[in-house]
C-alpha cells in the first residue's frame, strides 16, 4: 500500500509535523509502513519499485539533466522561498495558536538550521513584522 502525505499549496510541499519525517515535512511517502523522505527521492524510489510507466530518463545525458534540475530546486529555490512561504501562509494561524502548541511545533523541527530560521522568523512576527 502506498500513502503520500502532502500539502499541496507551496513549493515542494508547505512545512507539516510528520511523526513520519524526522525532518517534519513533506512531502513523505509511505510504502508498506516505510516512509520514504524528499520529493526527488520519491520519484526515484517510485521509479524503482514500480518501473512502467518509467519516470526517470533512460538516456544518461536526460537523466543527469533531470537530476540537475531537481538539485537546483532543492537547493537552490526551496531554500530560498523556505521561510518567506511558511510566514506567508502560517502567520496569523501560529500567532493566534496557544503558546505550547506553538512551541511544541517549532521544536518538532528536526533540523537545527532550519529551526533557528523559523525561530528567526517567529521572533519577527514577535515584533510586529
Amino acid at each position: 500500500m502506498l500513502t503520500l502525505y502532502d500539502f499541496g499549496n507551496s513549493v515542494c510541499c508547505q512545512k507539516a509535523r510528520l511523526k513520519l519525517n524526522p525532518k517534519g515535512t513533506v512531502p513523505t511517502l509511505v510504502h508498506d509502513g516505510k516512509p520514504v523522505i524528499e520529493s526527488t527521492l520519491i520519484c526515484e524510489y517510485l521509479d524503482d519499485t514500480f518501473p512502467t510507466p518509467p519516470l526517470i530518463p533512460a538516456d544518461p545525458w536526460q537523466r543527469n539533466r533531470m537530476r540537475l534540475w531537481s538539485k537546483m530546486v532543492d537547493e537552490g529555490l526551496f531554500e530560498g522561498v523556505t521561510e518567506l512561504s511558511f510566514s506567508a501562509m502560517f502567520r496569523e494561524r501560529m500567532r493566534s495558536m496557544p503558546e505550547e502548541i506553538r512551541e511544541r511545533r517549532f521544536r518538532n523541527i528536526g533540523d537545527p538550521r532550519r529551526r533557528g530560521r523559523a525561530l528567526a522568523v517567529r521572533q519577527a512576527w514577535d515584533c510586529g513584522l
